[in-house]
This record gives structure tokens, sequence and C-alpha cells, in this order.
């Protein structure tokens, strides 16, 4: 069975500084994947790399079999692979649906079916009450429930989450968890970049640790995260 993502030995330098480091792994359809690491790691270059914000210098990227490491973000995004951003990007002086309609419109040029295709990613991420509210007015928790939403309204089939439940409270970061877990269960697959290693477990099939570019390991989010090369890597070898 063809992998819905699969990364295949790949390089990437910024001037001297090795990024990535022969990196492979797949992503099956219908997975959670959590990618884990400190900074420096090479988590966020990984993500600009499958969404193609960057090239590699060496090595294939593949969506269901098909190459894309070479192709430009829109393209990349019409292909079903969106990522969002740690820091949000809404456009403060547009309404969420204005905001959403933006993603819509990657794959739909009627504005009459990207509204409603917004309309219902809205719905999906629990903001249809806040339809006509500028992105200026939401919370954080909101504004990055917008950054999904506006991600699901290009089809996005594959999404990468980059620290989706990072600076908000317990109640908002919950919310977060179940959208994640929600979207899943409606079959979108996640590669999903988190710091909270309780996110993690929770929501997480397998794990992904990088460290200075590299694999480390990749497995169980229990196994991963009891391996004592993680503890000492990521967590400073506490329990």
């Amino acid at each position: 069975m063809t992998a819905l993502l699969e990364l295949r030995h790949v390089d990437k330098r910024f001037g001297g500084v090795h990024a990535t480091r022969d990196v492979s792994f797949t992503v099956d359809e219908g997975e959670i994947l959590g990618v884990i690491g400190p900074n420096g790691a090479g988590k966020s270059t990984l993500f600009e790399l499958v969404s193609g914000f960057v090239n590699p210098d060496s090595g294939e990227i593949l969506h269901a079999g098909r190459p894309i490491h070479r192709l430009s973000p829109s393209a990349v995004s019409r292909r079903g692979v969106v990522r969002t951003f740690q820091k949000l990007r809404p456009f403060p002086d547009l309404t969420c649906l204005e905001n959403v309609m933006i993603g819509a419109l990657v794959g739909e040029r009627r504005t009459s079916r990207a509204r409603q295709t917004a309309d219902a990613a809205l719905h999906r991420v629990g903001l249809e009450h806040r339809r006509d509210v500028h992105a200026r007015g939401l919370s954080t928790g909101q504004r990055k429930r917008l950054e999904v939403a506006r991600a699901l309204a290009t089809g996005a089939r594959l999404l990468l989450l980059d620290e989706v439940t990072g600076g908000v409270d317990p109640g908002a970061r919950q919310q977060l968890v179940d959208l994640v877990r929600g979207l899943n269960a409606e079959g979108v697959s996640i590669v999903l970049i988190e710091h909270d290693m309780r996110v993690m477990e929770s929501l997480a099939h397998r794990v992904l640790a990088l460290h200075l570019g590299r694999v480390l390991t990749l497995g169980p989010p229990a196994d991963v995260i009891a391996d004592e090369r993680v503890r000492q890597a990521y967590l400073g070898g506490q329990a």
C-alpha cells in the first residue's frame, strides 16, 4: 500500500547549518504522526520542506506516490497538503469568513462556492458563531481554530499542524485536542509538531523524534517518550 506521505533520505542545508540529515519516514492514510524535538532539531524545516516553502538539497518527498519536493507551496496545497504556522497569520481586518475564504479560493474560483466551503470549514472547527467577527477580535485559541479552518477550506487531506495547542489556556487546549481528534476521525491525516507530551500521548498514533536534523527514533508515543535517548535529548533526562 502506498503511503500518503513519504520522505526518502531528505537533506537540507542553510549555509553551514545542516537542518535535516538523511530524514526518511512515512505517514499512512488516517494517521496522526507526532514530531518532537528541541529548538534546532529540524521540525519547522521539515514542515517547510513538505509544504514546498523550501526545496531539499537531496532526497525525495512523495505524496500518494507522486513527487512534490519541487512544487511551489500553492501547488502542494492543491495536492491536498497544507500547513498551519506556529506564529498565527490571520488578516486582522477581515472577518473570520473572509479569512477562511482565502483558503477556499485555492481550489474554487467561484466566490459563491468558496463562501459555502468557508462556512462549512468554520462549522467544522466550531467558529460558525464568529463568522462575521473580525479576526482581531478573536482569542488565541479561536485564532488557532481559524487557521485550521483556512487550511481545511483548501480541501486538505493531510494537515501539518505546528504547535496547534501552544500558548492557550487549558480549556482552549482541550478544545483544540478534541478538534484534531475529530478531524482525524473524519479521515484527515495529520502531522503534528507539539511540545506538550501529554497532548502528544493523547493524539499521536506514532511519534517521530528529531535530534540535530536526524531521526532519532520513531514509534508508539509511550515507547518514544520512554526512550533514554529521547529523555536525554529532549527532556533533559527528567521523568
